[in-house]
């Protein structure tokens, strides 16, 4: 399919909503671009197409050039509804919570355990009561089918029935297999309950993980607001030079602009990775994090 117009960077991406995630790209880079997220976020990924793109009527490429538009944000807030931790302390935070869902996992391990041989004891009782039940038809039949024998006979007083298994050992049985499932319903119910508590404890090992992150990330506000302090009076000094005689050099211009970030699709992967290893490991830095997303 051939570009708008004839242009070769006459191609945009698109999500779902139709709003442009980067525009006035050649159509190798715009595939190029979609690529780079399936790698870093398949489920963003998935949402993306390219399609053609006008350019503006002035013939200029309406480019937006912050990367910010170029790699939009995923519509999720992992800092909504986080508790509130004293600064500092997020890490110890974090550690408790982890080592509480240690324990919530070891607690259910057990209650799944002793479920499970609930259950193998109740088919055992089943497997006994069906016996006990078949052998007692079985004796029955054959005691009826003499008792008749007998009374056709014309015995006076017919004997009773000589039954080795006897229905007390029938009605044995069935208390017992009555008995494996209360005790299969009872830890059944303590299993689901351990269940819960496991959700819940792994629940807030995220939000512990999530409060670590959002920690660093506001120190990282902090330092960026102390640099602007520092740099925007050296800008300001710049830029009026120009105006007493000592206008910008090529150099000057360059280190007025805003610096790119390169690699930032790859800091997202990093990221992702980082919080999903927090859960695991309190002491994780994200330094150490790969750049493509892991499972």
């Amino acid at each position: 399919m051939a570009a708008p117009g004839g242009i070769s960077n006459g191609w945009q991406v698109v999500d779902t909503d139709g709003l442009s995630v980067s525009k006035g790209l050649t159509r190798t880079g715009a595939d190029a671009l979609v690529s780079s997220w399936l790698d870093i976020d398949v489920e963003f990924g998935c949402q993306l197409r390219v399609v053609p793109w006008e350019p503006t009527e002035s013939g200029e490429l309406s480019i937006t050039p912050a990367n910010f538009d170029l790699h939009p944000t995923i519509p999720i807030n992992h800092a909504l509804n986080l508790p509130n931790i004293e600064r500092g302390v997020e890490r110890d935070y974090l550690r408790k919570c982890i080592a509480h869902h240690d324990e919530a996992q070891a607690a259910y391990g057990s209650a799944k355990e002793a479920a499970a041989r609930a259950k193998k004891h109740r088919v055992k009782c089943d497997g006994e009561v069906a016996r006990l039940q078949a052998a007692d038809e079985t004796e029955i039949a054959a005691a009826g089918a003499t008792l008749a024998d007998r009374i056709k006979a014309g015995e006076a007083a017919p004997l009773e029935p000589n039954l080795k298994t006897g229905r007390a050992a029938l009605l044995d049985a069935e208390a017992r297999r009555d008995a494996a499932l209360e005790a299969c319903a009872l830890l059944d119910s303590e299993l689901a309950g351990a269940k819960q508590h496991l959700d819940t404890a792994a629940s807030n090992v995220q939000k512990a993980a999530d409060v670590v992150i959002r920690a660093e990330l506001m120190q990282a506000v902090e330092k960026l607001e102390a640099l602007w302090v520092q740099t925007v009076p050296l800008r300001q000094l710049l830029e009026s030079a120009r105006y007493s005689g000592f206008p910008p050099d090529q150099r000057t211009l360059k280190a007025l602009q805003p610096p790119e970030f390169p690699g930032r699709p790859l800091l997202h992967g990093c990221i992702a990775n980082y919080r999903k290893a927090l859960t695991r490991e309190a002491e994780a830095s994200l330094a150490d994090q790969p750049p493509k997303v892991t499972s």
